[in-house]
């Protein structure tokens, strides 16, 4: 799948919730291994769905997998309004390919091994 979106442009765009105060300097949040540029769309999407809920936003603290293969984007703290928000993400990363952004299909092989062994 072309047009995927590169984890440093998303951090740009997204500055006020992708870094956080580190000890110099402000530090961007790392991928964690086996999160895919296919789920960069959607972290961008999610936080751009944080940045209209009014201030202060989150501070992403942490972006894992968990066992299941779900996306968990762990913040400082958020508003009800703003879980739901990050809720809604982490239940959509069940339905998208973290390789290549397609949505996953049963019947159809996407890009990712990792899915159909």
């Amino acid at each position: 799948m072309t047009g995927l979106m590169g984890w440093e442009s998303v951090v740009f765009l997204h500055a006020d919730i992708l870094t956080f105060p580190g000890e110099d300097s402000a530090e961007s949040v790392p991928m964690t291994p086996g999160t895919g540029p296919g789920w960069y769309r959607l972290i961008h999407e999610l936080c751009r769905r944080l940045e209209e809920t009014p201030k202060p936003w989150p501070v992403c603290t942490d972006i894992k997998v968990d066992r299941s293969g779900r996306l968990c984007f762990y913040v400082d703290s958020a508003t009800d309004d703003q879980w739901k928000i990050i809720e809604l993400a982490e239940e959509l990363s069940e339905e998208i390919c973290d390789d290549c952004g397609a949505m996953k299909d049963a019947d159809a092989h996407c890009c990712s091994p990792k899915q159909y062994p």
